[in-house]
């Protein structure tokens, strides 16, 4: 067993924090830096339902609690499963959007590691896929991993992005183009090679994080990520933003734009042009990946 990818060390995303309230008499199951309770089992299992969207059964729940003694009995991921407990405790005082989004930029990354571990072996590994399959189907059975869940978040970004670089507010999909978009995302996913999937889960977490941030971003900010992704400006707006460029730092300005280009160049290869209104044919289309209209979905070619 490789413990360096053990996911309970992958799921570590803050330092460690002390769990058991001043003045509490914690039942100690192992002796460690720090002992491990049942407190900490209990909200390791809640964080790890966070984490893989499910829910774990009393059965399951107590496998956790077996694994984690014989874990914290070898001294190699206590303060990894700590440090997770408190990430997400975080994680969880966050808006919910941002939560969300948070959570599903990443969680493809975390479900192909977990699967490699459990082609070693990795108790913890087979038990988080087990609760993420329990409660998250997948689409096709060629692609195990893929959900309903997942893909409709593959599809928010896919939006998103076209709106940000058309202009245009988000077409509404109804749920049988939305069904028809997560299959064959899913059909799509389990086709790449593992370099393939590795670039669309990274350029899908670059989009959702601009997603987190859009709310936030001043009128000005918007514009000039609007220019870096191609969208079509008005003449005073292709001003504006020659005369904020002007402004900024050109090492800054460079290594936003080489950022954003890059995303905008992956994304386009793997989904496709944004989307765009055809009034001839009176629906959005979009060239060179998956045609989405109001109520019917298509493949076309670029």
């Amino acid at each position: 067993m490789h413990r360096s990818r053990n996911p309970l060390a992958l799921l570590a995303v803050a330092t460690a924090a002390l769990l058991t309230p001043v003045g509490a008499v914690a039942q100690v199951l192992a002796d460690g830096d720090p002992p491990l309770t049942q407190e900490i089992v209990a909200e390791f299992v809640k964080a790890t339902e966070f984490t893989t969207l499910g829910k774990f059964t009393p059965q399951q729940t107590e496998r956790m609690r077996t694994i984690l003694i014989k874990y914290w009995s070898d001294g190699t991921t206590p303060r990894a499963v700590v440090g997770t407990v408190d990430g997400m405790r975080q994680l969880r005082a966050l808006p919910a959007r941002t939560q969300r989004l948070a959570l599903t930029s990443n969680i493809m990354g975390f479900l192909i590691r977990a699967d490699e571990a459990v082609k070693q072996g990795d108790e913890s590994s087979i038990l988080m896929l087990e609760v993420y399959r329990q409660s998250n189907p997948a689409l096709v059975p060629e692609a195990p991993l893929f959900s309903k869940a997942l893909a409709d978040a593959y599809i928010d970004a896919f939006l998103f992005l076209g709106s940000v670089q058309s202009g245009k507010p988000e077409p509404k999909l109804s749920e049988a183009s939305r069904q028809k978009l997560r299959v064959q995302l899913a059909r799509d996913f389990a086709k790449a090679e593992k370099e393939q999937r590795e670039q669309f889960q990274e350029n899908v977490a670059k989009v959702m994080g601009h997603m987190i941030q859009w709310p936030n971003m001043d009128e000005l900010d918007r514009l000039l990520v609007r220019a870096d992704l191609g969208a079509k400006l008005t003449p005073q707006e292709q001003q504006t933003v020659m005369q904020a460029r002007q402004m900024m730092s050109q090492h800054n300005h460079q290594m936003m734009s080489n950022q954003l280009n890059f995303m905008k160049q992956n994304t386009d290869t793997i989904m496709g042009s944004a989307p765009y209104w055809n009034p001839s044919e009176n629906r959005w289309e979009q060239k060179g990946g998956i045609v989405t209209e109001f109520g019917v979905t298509s493949v076309k070619g670029g």
